[in-house]
């Protein structure tokens, strides 16, 4: 799987926000807010930025998303191996890369290091209170290595540079950035993919969208029982923000599932990259397992090899990226729009009595252009 992270922001509230980033903000605190560049919310990081571990160690990374800033430069994205105790200042960071006050960006060592290569101000720049799609390929490996940097699809930095700023090779921390003084910086439609997986997407996704969709009708499994009764199983996991608790479907037995339409449907044309399923469960005693349901164009998918233990101490998210139809001939297929308008996305429980609930599911997907989704909680 080489396409490790995408968030469109649209699928929870700034309340919400620390279940999915981790905000190292030195004042202040980051907010899901507008302007959106699609859907109907973006990332407004605050000094310090968030923070998400990629779940492994990279020694190369791209990763892209919508930017703009009301400021005349400044951090973009960082790498790190770990988060410090007083977040970037005190993590190890690899390289970082940034908006130059002519609207050029520059790839720096470390946080505060030389800037080792910048992009040409006759090329694509980047403006105040413009977004633009940022796109940076870079490299943790002994010496470093390769960084190329595009801008709205043009490609405008590339260099062959030693990136590795740290003692040791890799990273396993991405970071966007905040602004200083006053300016604020907003992140939409971002994506983080490992290039050295070897397998789909392993170069530049190009100028995308991530869009999300939400629960908007029972699929063509409900086994599970809603609670409050009078409810449908779908609204109990259409909630932005989500109800701690108060709204939920509960399995009724081994071998249940649950499944849901989403929407806003895609185009036929998008080209679908990636698709994120995420599961916030909660389990009322440990050795419960669930894992991910799928029906495609009326082909079952109890996904077992991402079978899970939900966790006992509060409802927590778990996400499952599909690259390809995992229904399709031997799972290989790209996704199309077709086929994605006709999945239901859910839950399965299996191999233990069931206490566990699930709160909220939503599916995003990478789609090449500029695609805007209405969202309603």
């Amino acid at each position: 799987m080489s396409v490790l992270q995408c968030d469109s922001f649209d699928g929870y509230v700034s309340s919400e926000l620390g279940l999915y980033w981790s905000d190292q903000a030195i004042f202040g605190a980051a907010s899901i807010g507008t302007p959106a560049r699609t859907g109907v919310g973006a990332m407004r990081p605050s000094p310090g930025g968030v923070a998400r571990n990629t779940g492994t160690l990279l020694f190369d990374a791209i990763v892209g998303a919508a930017f703009m800033t009301s400021g005349s430069g400044g951090p973009i994205f960082a790498f790190t191996q770990g988060i410090g105790s007083s977040g970037l200042a005190n993590s190890v960071v690899q390289c970082q890369l940034v908006m130059l006050a002519d609207g050029t960006v520059g790839v720096q060592q470390r946080a505060n290091g030389a800037i080792l290569a910048t992009s040409d101000s006759s090329g694509a720049v980047l403006q105040s209170n413009v977004y633009s799609y940022v796109e940076w390929l870079t490299s943790f490996a002994a010496g470093g290595g390769l960084n190329q940097v595009y801008i709205n699809g043009q490609l405008v930095l590339s260099a062959v540079v030693d990136t590795n700023g740290a003692p040791l090779p890799g990273a396993n921390t991405v970071w966007l950035l905040g602004a200083g003084g006053g300016a604020a910086n907003f992140f939409d439609d971002y994506y983080l993919v490992n290039p050295d997986d070897g397998t789909d997407l392993t170069t530049f996704a190009g100028d995308s969208s991530v869009i999300c969709a939400i629960s908007s009708a029972n699929g063509d499994t409900n086994e599970w029982t809603p609670t409050p009764a009078t409810n449908q199983n779908w609204q109990n996991v259409h909630q932005i923000p989500s109800s701690s608790g108060l709204l939920y479907n509960r399995s009724n037995g081994i071998n249940t599932v649950d499944d849901y339409e989403v929407s806003p449907p895609l185009a036929l044309t998008d080209k679908i990259l990636a698709v994120q399923l995420m599961h916030r469960s909660f389990a009322e005693e440990s050795g419960d397992l669930a894992e991910p349901f799928l029906n495609i164009q009326g082909t079952s998918y109890n996904d077992n090899a991402h079978l899970y233990e939900p966790s006992t101490a509060a409802y927590t998210p778990t996400f499952f990226i599909y690259e390809r139809n995992p229904v399709s001939s031997g799972g290989l297929s790209p996704w199309t729009g077709v086929a994605f308008n006709g999945t239901n996305w859910g839950i399965g429980q299996i191999g233990h009595p069931v206490t566990f609930a699930v709160r909220l599911s939503s599916v995003h997907n990478v789609n090449q252009g500029n695609v805007t989704g209405v969202l309603t909680p």
